[in-house]
């Protein structure tokens, strides 16, 4: 067993720190830096896949509708589920006798997209009013929550440029005069939107609804009566799309509009009454998960949660929105430990260099995360369904995000506090699982990131351990 740890170890010299200015250590003082010794050791041997599914799919600012079949994570898909908010009370008391139905349309600001082949695929869209309303005080929702569904209100097909979905009005060098100025918010960004047509004759009706019954018992008269009445919508594809699209219900022009006419001075005017979308009764529905497994991946395998699931493709996964996460195995470190006698680390860098996400490709949008974050538990914790058990005494090991790095084209993150508690026995959470995360922007909280399907793939063969320790009885010699 010491000869096949020992066979880890790339190199293993004494070192000047001045080599490696940019490693933080602890321990021994900067000017005493003789009888430190580095190794480097792989970590594919020890990396796995780890796919949960009771991360809350509440739907946040982030409405997603759509579906890409993604080379290496196969075929993925969401539909969206939601409340539409009454505006006001009794909002046919604005009306005229003489007022008259136009259209219902639901307009939604696209403000994100990830799939491929875009510019030559049509996107299509589908309206559905839900069969019973959404429990929110109730019960959670998951990435397979989902309910059955009534009348189809309306479907729409339509082009998607990805280029565009992100524009600035000060990428675009159009003067400040210029008429497609309109086309940009006050933030200058581009306004993309789709507009899907709902039934016209639901419309009517739905229309009629508001204008002939403003008693305070009216279907309109409070949130209750409405939910009740017009139960919420669930926005879904069909399979032949090339993209999830991303809808904010924050951002004022999400929203389902009743447009109607009646004369006001004179003129015929038209009109309109604007029911937004729920900010917190809602959720999104996202496949693979329980109820769909996973479709032409590279994976496929992996059909159970929580458990440790080691992949023969030579790569390791992580993906928001799906919930696959990493596991990495810290056992051999204590191995290590008794090949040394008494070491002490001095810095312990989780290396992942070189990864795959984002593709190149004319027409594509899959992202890299912007930040990773490291948890860590226990073997039967996580069979369990627990993968974030840190305790307190153990919080130096960083949960903040791990921000990406240009330089190495993937993830560092410090770790010898907590990696020198692995050899010495004194931390039993040795499983370290890392995630897509995000940072909640009341709390300033890690959350997992459920609003983007954001994915990187690393050669195993590119992880590693960079560690640089000290030998307390070399040192005295």
């Amino acid at each position: 067993m010491r000869a096949r740890l020992l066979g880890l170890m790339l190199l293993s010299v004494p070192l000047f720190f001045s080599c490696r200015e940019e490693e933080n250590t602890i321990g021994l003082p900067p000017e005493n830096n003789l009888g430190i010794f580095f190794v480097e050791i792989p970590l594919r041997d020890y990396v796995s896949q780890v796919w949960v599914d009771d991360i809350s799919s509440r739907a946040r600012d982030a409405m997603l509708v759509g579906s890409y079949t993604d080379e290496n994570f196969g075929f993925i898909k969401a539909e969206h589920f939601s409340e539409v908010l009454l505006p006001e009370v009794n909002p046919g008391k604005r009306f005229q006798a003489d007022a008259s139905f136009d259209s219902l349309v639901l307009e939604m600001r696209i403000n994100g997209v990830t799939g491929n082949q875009m510019l030559f695929t049509e996107q299509g869209i589908e309206v559905y009013q839900l069969a019973d309303t959404i429990q929110a005080f109730e019960k959670n929702y998951f990435n397979y929550s989902t309910q059955e569904v009534g009348l189809k209100l309306g479907e729409k097909t339509f082009f998607v440029y990805p280029d565009s979905v992100n524009l600035n009005f000060s990428d675009t060098n159009l003067p400040d005069s210029s008429d497609e100025r309109s086309l940009y918010d006050t933030n200058g960004d581009y306004i993309y939107m789709t507009r899907v047509t709902l039934d016209p004759a639901f419309g009517e009706q739905f229309f009629q609804e508001m204008k002939t019954d403003t008693t305070s018992s009216s279907k309109f008269s409070s949130s209750t009566d409405f939910a009740a009445y017009f139960k919420g919508l669930n926005l879904r594809s069909p399979q032949t799309n090339s993209a999830i699209l991303r809808y904010s219900p924050f951002d004022g022009r999400t929203r389902m509009v009743v447009y109607y006419s009646q004369v006001e001075d004179d003129t015929l005017r038209q009109k309109s009454v604007k029911f937004a979308f729920s900010r917190t009764i809602n959720y999104n529905n996202i496949a693979p998960n329980r109820d769909q497994g996973w479709m032409g991946s590279d994976f496929d395998e992996i059909n159970s949660f929580y458990e440790q699931i080691q992949l023969d493709t030579g790569y390791a996964y992580v993906q928001a929105g799906t919930n696959l996460f990493l596991s990495m195995d810290m056992t051999p470190f204590k191995l290590f430990a008794d090949t040394v006698a008494n070491p002490i680390i001095q810095s312990a860098v989780l290396l992942f260099e070189d990864i795959a996400g984002e593709q190149d490709d004319e027409g594509t949008a899959l992202e890299l995360p912007n930040f990773l974050s490291f948890r860590i538990t226990t073997k039967d914790s996580l069979e369990a369904g627990y993968y974030d058990v840190i305790p307190e005494v153990f919080s130096e090991f960083p949960r903040s995000n791990v921000e990406y790095n240009e330089d190495i084209n993937g993830y560092r993150v410090e770790i010898p506090l907590y990696l020198q508690s692995v050899l010495t026995g004194r931390n039993k959470f040795d499983q370290v699982i890392i995630t897509v995360s995000d940072i909640d922007p009341a709390s300033g909280q890690i959350r997992a990131e459920n609003r983007s399907f954001k994915r990187f793939i690393a050669d195993k063969d590119n992880m590693k351990i960079r560690l640089y320790y000290t030998i307390p009885d070399a040192n005295t010699e």
